[in-house]
C-alpha cells in the first residue's frame, strides 16, 4: 500500500464524500484547493485522471462526465498548505504515459524520487504496489510487467519537501505565545493536554480500507465493491445482540452502561440496636445519611417481609466515603473484617442473625459483604456462609476522589464497584443469587464520630448506580444489507478494521467474517484472515480477508460478522468498517 507523504509529516489528509446522481457534475469542496492536482478522486474505487475526468479550482470539482448514481465518490485532499510565517509548499505532481506491450521502462520521471514509495503508480486507475509492482532508480521507473498496449499511466510524485524556513533565535513574541507556562513547556506536556486523535484515526483507517480494496480488486479481478464504516446504520440490515456505537463509529456486542437510578423501590432502614441514623438530609440522589457516634457498636440492617425483591435490579450503595475519611490518621488491620478498633462493614445478606454489640464476624449470616478500617484505603471483600468467611478479593483505594462503594446485583451476578467502575464480580458460587438480599452495615467502636451520606437500598428496578445495564452479551451477529452485482458470482475477498478495545480476538474464532452471494441464504466464511496492519497503536487492525470461492451463486452480495467468547472488560472486540469484493 501507498503511504501519502510518508517521507514528509503534513498532518491529516482530510477526505469529503459526493454523492452521485448521474446528472451532477459540478460539487462544492469543503476547502479551497489551487488546481486538480491538490485533489485525489476516487469514482467507484478508480482512481481519476487530473485535468482529464475532472479538474478543481477553489471550491468547486467538476467532472467531464457526471458519475453514475451508486458510485462511491470521493476526494482526498492532498498536501493542504502548511501554515507558516515564511516559505511555502512544492504543489504534488503528476505525470502521465501509455504502455506500449514491450517496454518495462515507458516512461521517464521528471525527478528523482527518493525511492519507489514516493511514488503513487496507477495503471488505468489500478494502484500499483511500490517494490512489488514497479521499481525506481533516479528517474528510471521500471515495471515489473510492461503495461499493455494502450494502456494509461499515470505517476504521482508523492512527499515533496516543505520549505518551511527557520525563525530567528528568540523572534516569537510573547503574544504569539497564547497560555504557554510550565517552564516553557520542556519534558512531557501537562496532564490534560493530549491530542483527541478519533477522527484522524477513522481517516486512516478509512484510507487503508479503500487502498485494500483497491489491491484486492486487482489482484482477485473482483471489481465489485461493497464498503462500510458504520457512520450511519443505512449499510446494517440486522443486529442480534450487536448494535452500532454512533460516537465511536463502531459495532461490538458489549454495549451496556452503568446507568443512573431508575425506577424500583427504596427501602427503609429498619434499626436492630441503638439507632444513630444521621438526620436525613443526602447530599446527592436519594438515600439516609447512615453513621456511628464515636462511642458505641452500631449494626442496622433492611428487612422486607413481603418477597417481592427480585434477581435484578437490586443494590446496596454507601455514599460520600471520601469525605468520611478526611483527615482521618487510624491505621488499618489486615485482617478479613477491615481493622478490629475501627471497622465499617456493609453488604447484601440473604439471612442476618444479629448478636447484641457485635460485628458481623460475630453474626450467623450467609452473603457477601465489604469491610474496611478507619482509615479506609484497604476495602475486603468478603464471602460469608454462617460462621465461616472467605476473603475474595482485596482493593487497594486512594480515596483521592472516589465517593462511592456499591454492591450490586444483576441476575446471578453482584459487582462490587467504586464510583461505578467494577474492581470485583461475585458469581453465583459465591452467594444465593436467586434468593431476596437484605442489606446490612455494622460500625465499629471508634474514637471519632463518622457519617456516610446518602446510603440507599433498592430493588426491583431498570436502572441502578454500580448495576450495568444495556445489551451486554458474549455472542452477537451483524448482516450488512445487499449489494447487487452486475452478473451471478461464487467469489469473494473482503476487507476488516477492528479493535481490540479489551483483551485480544482471536479471528476465526471471536471474530468471524462471512460472504453470502444469494442475500443471505447461504453463507461461507472467508477462506482466512491475513496479516493484521496496525493503526492508533495495537489495538485498532486492518485485516485482508482471502479470496474466498464456493459460494452459492447469486447477484446479492452481503457481509456477516459473528462474535464470541466477547466479556465486559475482559474480551471486547469492535467492529470499525468492511468491505466485500465480488
Amino acid at each position: 500500500m501507498a503511504y501519502i507523504g510518508r517521507d514528509i509529516q503534513y498532518g491529516v489528509l482530510d477526505k469529503q464524500s459526493f454523492t452521485a446522481d448521474s446528472s451532477t457534475t459540478a460539487f462544492t469542496l469543503d476547502s479551497g484547493v489551487k488546481n486538480a492536482m491538490s485533489l485525489l478522486v476516487c469514482v467507484g474505487g478508480v482512481v481519476q485522471e487530473p485535468e482529464v475526468a475532472y479538474t478543481a479550482s477553489g471550491t468547486t470539482l467538476t467532472f467531464t462526465s457526471a458519475p453514475t448514481t451508486g458510485d462511491i465518490v470521493y476526494a482526498v485532499y492532498l498536501g493542504k498548505e502548511l501554515a507558516a510565517s515564511t516559505g511555502g509548499r512544492e504543489s504534488i505532481t503528476f505525470q502521465t504515459g501509455t504502455g506500449d506491450g514491450s517496454n518495462t521502462t515507458p516512461i521517464t520521471l521528471s525527478t528523482a524520487p527518493a525511492n519507489a514509495q514516493s511514488l503513487m503508480v496507477m495503471l488505468n486507475g489500478v494502484t500499483q504496489v511500490p517494490v512489488t509492482d514497479y521499481t525506481v532508480s533516479g528517474t528510471t521507473l521500471t515495471f515489473t510487467t510492461a503495461p499493455d498496449s494502450g494502456m494509461g499511466i499515470l505517476v504521482y510524485h508523492l512527499g515533496k519537501a516543505a520549505a518551511i524556513g527557520t525563525l530567528a533565535d528568540n523572534s516569537v513574541t510573547n503574544p504569539k505565545i497564547v497560555t504557554m507556562d510550565a517552564a516553557k513547556l520542556t519534558g512531557t506536556l501537562p496532564s490534560g493536554m493530549g491530542v483527541d486523535s478519533t477522527s484522524i484515526d477513522q481517516t486512516i483507517a478509512s484510507l487503508g480500507i479503500h487502498v485494500a480494496v483497491a489491491d484486492n480488486k486487482a489482484s482477485f479481478n473482483l471489481p465489485g465493491v461493497f464498503i462500510d464504516q458504520f457512520e450511519s446504520d443505512s449499510g446494517i440490515l440486522t443486529e442480534t445482540d450487536v448494535d452500532r456505537n454512533t460516537s465511536g463509529e463502531y459495532v461490538g456486542s458489549m454495549s451496556g452502561t452503568s446507568g443512573a437510578d431508575a425506577g424500583g423501590t427504596s427501602g427503609s432502614w429498619t434499626n436492630s440496636n441503638t439507632s444513630h441514623n444521621i438526620a436525613t438530609t443526602p447530599t446527592y440522589g436519594t438515600g439516609d445519611d447512615l453513621g456511628m457516634d464515636g462511642a458505641s457498636y452500631n449494626y442496622n440492617y433492611i428487612s422486607h417481609s413481603s418477597g417481592t425483591e427480585t434477581t435484578t435490579g437490586e443494590a446496596m450503595l454507601v455514599g460520600d466515603c471520601r469525605s468520611s475519611f478526611t483527615g482521618v490518621s487510624a491505621t488499618i488491620a489486615e485482617t478479613t473484617t477491615g481493622g478490629n478498633s475501627e471497622y465499617y462493614e456493609f453488604g447484601l445478606m440473604t439471612s442476618v442473625t444479629f448478636a447484641t454489640t457485635t460485628n458481623l464476624t460475630g453474626m450467623t449470616s450467609e452473603g457477601i459483604y465489604i469491610a474496611f478500617g478507619g482509615n479506609g484505603k484497604t476495602i475486603h471483600i468478603v464471602k460469608k456462609t454462617g460462621t465461616t468467611e472467605t476473603l475474595l478479593s482485596s482493593y487497594t483505594e486512594s480515596w483521592t476522589s472516589s465517593q462511592e462503594i456499591s454492591l450490586a446485583r444483576s441476575g446471578s451476578t453482584m459487582y462490587i464497584q467504586i464510583d461505578g467502575v467494577t474492581v470485583y464480580t461475585v458469581g453465583s458460587s459465591d452467594f444465593n443469587s436467586s434468593a431476596a438480599l437484605k442489606a446490612v452495615y455494622a460500625f465499629g467502636r471508634g474514637a471519632t464520630a463518622r457519617a456516610f451520606n446518602d446510603c440507599a437500598y433498592r430493588y426491583n428496578a431498570t436502572a441502578l448506580k454500580g448495576i450495568v445495564s444495556g445489551s451486554d452479551s458474549a455472542t452477537g451477529t451483524l448482516i450488512s444489507t445487499a449489494s447487487t452485482a452486475p452478473s451471478a458470482t461464487t467469489t469473494a475477498s473482503g476487507v476488516m478494521v477492528y479493535e481490540n478495545s479489551s483483551g485480544t480476538a482471536t479471528l476465526g474464532t471471536d471474530l468471524k467474517a462471512y460472504f453470502s452471494a444469494d442475500d443471505g441464504a447461504n453463507w461461507t466464511e472467508a477462506s482466512s484472515y491475513g496479516s493484521t496492519i496496525n493503526f492508533n497503536g495495537a489495538s485498532k487492525k486492518m485485516v485482508k480477508l482471502g479470496k474466498t470461492t464456493g459460494l452459492t451463486s447469486g447477484t446479492q452480495m452481503k457481509l456477516k460478522a459473528e462474535w464470541a467468547n466477547q466479556a465486559s472488560g475482559t474480551k471486547e472486540t469492535r467492529l470499525h468498517g468492511w468491505a466485500v469484493n465480488y
